[in-house]
């Protein structure tokens, strides 16, 4: 999922406006065959994994929101520790703020106030004030940072 988003945006970046099918393409060309129990295990997931870019792509098609970056790795100290990851998506957002967004397959849509508390974002926002190339290297108070959901096509979004 996440290297057919990331290749999708590369061509609305490059100028191009892929259709549903050219995304559904695009994840055919990235599935991986490996992991699972058996053949229709694959398949199940393959059409799941149809199912969320369908209704992903009808939300995001006409969007004039491009991304900064997509799959942004990250790597920065933090009291003696090295702190890394990788960062799936960053949107502009009003004035000079980010958004940071993180796909998530699962089905379980945590409470907003879970996700206020949630380790990974606090480490997201961390990792945007921390890193000093661009985009990053901002205060966390302008940033967005969000869970997409592709089970229910839900974003919570949360700020430190």
């Amino acid at each position: 999922m996440h290297a057919s988003l990331r290749d999708y945006y590369q061509q609305r970046i490059a100028g191009e406006k892929p259709t549903e099918e050219q995304l559904l393409d695009i994840l055919k060309t990235n599935w991986i065959s490996d992991g699972y129990k058996d053949k229709k295990h694959e398949q199940l997931t393959l059409e799941k994994g149809k199912k969320f870019l369908r209704s992903f792509y009808k939300q995001v098609k006409d969007s004039p929101i491009l991304p900064l970056v997509l799959e942004q790795p990250f790597n920065f100290p933090l009291q003696g520790i090295r702190i890394g990851g990788r960062i799936d998506r960053v949107d502009p957002s009003t004035g000079s703020g980010l958004e940071i967004i993180d796909y998530k397959t699962g089905a379980n849509v945590p409470s907003q106030e879970d996700v206020d508390k949630d380790f990974q974002m606090t480490v997201y926002a961390l990792a945007a004030n921390e890193v000093n190339e661009k985009p990053f290297g901002i205060e966390p108070e302008k940033i967005n940072m969000t869970y997409y959901y592709f089970e229910s096509g839900e974003k919570v979004t949360t700020k430190r």
